[in-house]
């Protein structure tokens, strides 16, 4: 099961999401919105991960493909 824990890291919106591994992506707001933008938005944050998810089904395709 993926585990994900957010840390909030000021009295705003700045946080931090850290996964099983250590590894760590930070999320805030704009300014406009009272964040500190020291962060990508959770909009911005799902949009890339849904960019880097069909990359990465399009690389293991064009992968599996060159060994036939």
């Amino acid at each position: 099961m993926v585990k994900i824990e957010i840390n909030r890291l000021n009295d705003a919106f700045l946080m931090e999401a850290v996964n099983e591994a250590g590894n760590t992506v930070r999320l805030d707001a704009s300014t406009d919105s009272g964040g500190s933008n020291q962060g990508m938005r959770p909009m911005q944050l799902l949009l890339a991960a849904l960019g880097a998810c069909g990359s990465f089904d399009v690389i293991a395709i064009l992968k599996n493909k060159s060994k036939t």
